[in-house]
């Protein structure tokens, strides 16, 4: 197969002067030397004005926990309509997002007592008695429960 473009051989009476053109092959025999010395890729070292220099990342801000009012209304009162059970439990945690810093969230165990504080109607009231009992009887025994997620990951399955 005939090609248009034809590949030189170095000789040693020929010139290697010349710029090479295409693809270089590997350990060529032609010098890249003009390209090696090129000074356009070298770093360029100056100083940039103050507000576009690089600046050291700020240490990560503590988050204060709040004692006020919580935001929001949170979430309607749940009277035990099955039908309404995720809506309820989703705008309870939308509302705990609202408050997160809040002292009132932190906690597994008050965070349990509002989610029972917004729960009122006969088909709600035995259930709600049974969590608080056995809540207040685990709690009794181990007090460092109280900051225990489990506490509320045992809960949200309860409730489900």
């Amino acid at each position: 197969m005939a090609s248009s473009s034809k590949t030189r051989a170095s000789t040693p009476d020929q010139d290697n002067s010349e710029v090479p053109t295409g693809v270089p092959k590997i350990n060529p025999s032609i010098g890249f030397s003009r390209f090696t010395q090129a000074r356009s890729f070298a770093p360029i070292h100056c100083t940039l004005p103050t507000g576009l220099q690089s600046h050291s990342i700020p240490a990560p801000t503590t988050t204060t926990t709040t004692e006020g009012a919580l935001k929001g209304e949170g979430p309607a009162k749940f009277d035990g309509d099955k039908d309404k059970a995720i809506d309820f439990m989703r705008d309870f945690i939308l509302w705990w997002m609202q408050n997160e810093n809040n002292k009132a969230f932190q906690s597994p165990f008050s965070r349990i007592a509002l989610c029972l504080g917004k729960m009122r109607g006969p088909k709600v009231t035995d259930w709600i008695s049974l969590i608080l009992r056995e809540l207040v009887d685990e709690v009794g025994k181990d007090p460092s429960l109280k900051d225990d997620e489990d506490l509320w990951k045992e809960f949200t399955k309860k409730y489900k």
